[in-house]
C-alpha cells in the first residue's frame, strides 16, 4: 500500500486545508465560506501551490509563505493596481477578491527590493496612498509656515489645501484676493 503525500496548509494562523497531488480539502471554517470568498479563493491557490510542489512541477519544499506569495501573484493583477491609483486598499482588495492583508503583501512582492521604501523606481500604483485622515493629520501637525512652504513646493494635494482653507483661511497667502494655491493655477492658465 502506497501512502499519498499530503501537505497541511496554514492560513491566518490556523489549519485551512489539506492538499495532495490530485485533490484538496478545506478545513471546516474555510469550507463554510461561500464560493468566491476572498479567504476561500486564497487558500485554494495555496493548495494549488502545494499540489505543484508534491507533483514536482515546482521545486520544494512547501512553505505557507511561498504558497501565499504564489497565491498573491496569481490573484493580484498589477494592472488592477495601476488602473485604480485613487482606490483605497479596501476597494482594491474587493476588486481583486483577495483578503485585505494580502493586498499590502502583494504591493511588497511587486515592488523592487532595494531596501529603500521610497525607491524612486517603485511604480506609484505599488505605493499605498495615504488615507484622507492620514493626509489631514500630517497637515495639522505642521506649523502654518511649514504648510505654506509645503504648498509652494507642490507637496499638498488640492484636497489638503481646501481643508486648510476651511479650517484656517487666514493662514493662506493670497494673490489679488485669491488663495495662493488657486491663484497659481490661474496664473499658469493665463500665461
Amino acid at each position: 500500500m502506497t501512502l499519498t503525500p499530503l501537505t497541511t496548509i496554514t492560513y491566518a494562523g490556523t489549519v485551512a486545508a489539506i492538499a495532495g497531488p490530485t485533490r484538496f480539502a478545506f478545513a471546516p471554517a474555510i469550507a463554510r465560506l461561500p464560493n468566491g470568498h476572498p479567504d476561500k479563493r486564497f487558500v485554494a491557490f495555496m493548495c494549488l501551490y502545494a499540489r505543484d510542489v508534491l507533483t514536482g512541477r515546482l521545486a520544494g519544499p512547501y512553505s505557507d509563505a511561498a504558497a501565499a506569495a504564489f497565491a498573491r501573484s496569481a490573484l493580484v493583477d498589477p494592472e488592477i493596481l495601476a488602473a485604480n491609483p485613487e482606490a483605497s486598499d479596501d476597494e482594491l482588495a474587493q476588486l481583486a477578491a483577495v483578503p485585505l492583508e494580502q493586498l499590502a503583501a502583494a504591493r511588497a512582492d511587486l515592488a523592487p527590493s532595494t531596501g529603500n521604501v521610497a525607491d524612486p523606481r517603485t511604480p506609484l500604483y505599488l505605493v499605498r496612498a495615504p488615507r484622507r485622515s492620514e493626509q489631514l493629520r500630517h497637515l495639522w501637525a505642521m506649523t502654518p509656515a511649514q504648510r505654506i512652504a509645503a504648498m509652494r513646493r507642490g507637496e499638498l494635494s488640492l484636497e489638503q489645501c481646501f481643508a486648510w482653507a476651511v479650517r484656517h483661511p487666514d493662514e493662506i497667502p493670497t494673490v489679488d484676493g485669491v488663495l495662493e494655491f488657486l491663484a497659481g493655477d490661474e496664473i499658469a492658465l493665463a500665461g
